[in-house]
């Protein structure tokens, strides 16, 4: 489940974490009390936010009210939002990236900090340091050290408290992603939130977070034919769509294409979606969820599979259904390990459909692929 920015940060705030004073708005007649402006901020379960105009800095209520209006009549690359944040405005110092998601590949929790936060953090990949923590050990000294020392860290001891906080959260709630995107140093030398992307395990909810009714509202038609079949979607602004089997393999994918120069248009996790049942209905049914995909016409299609206990050969059957036919017009990459792999291989043996055994060369090609059209 994703949440809303507003929500995540009830829950940082809840954890001692700064963030800006705010009000939060559904309509023109709620904006009182705002003299200065402010940050007017729609809520979508949309990345890439600023660089779609959808953040507007303002200085008087009139300016705030006339943006509040404008942004519940229009959709934003196909969102609607229903509730406005209107945040008082911080004056930066400088700006960071940090993020904690499940890594399943690595059987672990990954930390991901960079010392050049802000609307451009995908060019900026030689500034990202990672850091992989064992959920039974937790975070140590020098995994913080091995972290942020090697990159541009003011008010370190600042920094080391927030991330210690932001990963008590991150396992208390049970989430699969945390990320902030800027995590700044304002003026006055505190730590501030910026913003907040928060994904909750669907298994796991803790009773005391308000439950997103709203966001079937607020999701794109493909984000909605995914949800329809229990995966969880969330499209963004590139040409590049990746399909995985849990949300920390999709977020490690995602961050190596990103690292490689690639945008990414649509992150796919698998969730409670049947796409590896033997019930060939099921799998139709499933097939023409993941063929939506098409309608955002990326240059590159990615799907990653992991299975210990699933089969994977049912998931590459669903695959193969899905993508033989978009794979003639759009190049689909696959990479596939666990039980009954090689058997699952064979499917898209006599299709278009490109089977790449090394993962590091799959995002490699993916972000070729995508920068040669």
């Amino acid at each position: 489940m994703n949440l809303f920015e507003y929500q995540g940060k009830k829950l940082f705030q809840d954890y001692g974490i700064n963030i800006p004073k705010s009000l939060l708005v559904s309509s023109v007649a709620d904006v009182i009390n705002v003299p200065d402006g402010g940050v007017v901020k729609p809520q979508i379960l949309m990345g890439g936010r600023g660089k779609a105009g959808a953040i507007k800095l303002v200085n008087t209520e009139s300016d705030t009210k006339k943006w509040v209006e404008y942004f519940l009549k229009t959709p934003i690359k196909g969102h609607q939002a229903n509730k406005i944040l209107i945040e008082e405005k911080i004056n930066i110092d400088h700006e960071y990236y940090f993020s904690i998601f499940v890594n399943r590949s690595f059987r672990c929790i990954t930390l991901m900090f960079s010392d050049k936060g802000g609307i451009d953090i995908e060019s900026n990949n030689q500034s990202i340091s990672a850091v992989n923590v064992n959920p039974i050990i937790g975070i140590r000294n020098y995994m913080l050290k091995d972290l942020l020392f090697s990159l541009d860290v003011q008010h370190f001891r600042k920094i080391e408290k927030t991330i210690r906080r932001l990963y008590d959260l991150f396992m208390d709630k049970k989430m699969i992603m945390l990320e902030i995107n800027p995590l700044v140093i304002a003026k006055n030398n505190e730590v501030v939130a910026l913003d907040s992307k928060v994904i909750l395990d669907d298994w796991y909810i803790d009773s005391n977070i308000e439950i997103n009714t709203e966001s079937s509202e607020v999701l794109t038609e493909v984000e909605k034919s995914f949800a329809r079949v229990n995966a969880n979607a969330v499209q963004m602004n590139g040409d590049i769509v990746v399909y995985a089997a849990g949300a920390g393999v999709s977020m490690a994918i995602a961050d190596s294409i990103t690292r490689l120069g690639g945008k990414i248009g649509l992150i796919i996790d698998r969730g409670n979606m049947k796409s590896d049942s033997p019930d060939a209905e099921i799998n139709k049914i499933v097939a023409e969820a993941e063929k939506s995909v098409a309608k955002l016409n990326p240059k590159a299609i990615v799907a990653v599979v992991f299975y210990q206990a699933g089969r994977v050969d049912y998931e590459c059957k669903t695959l193969k259904l899905a993508f033989e036919e978009i794979s003639k017009d759009i190049p689909v990459l696959v990479s596939c390990k666990g039980r009954l792999s090689e058997e699952g291989i064979k499917h898209f043996d006599r299709t278009n459909i490109q089977y790449v055994s090394s993962i590091s060369e799959l995002c490699k090609k993916a972000v070729d692929i995508s920068e040669v059209q």
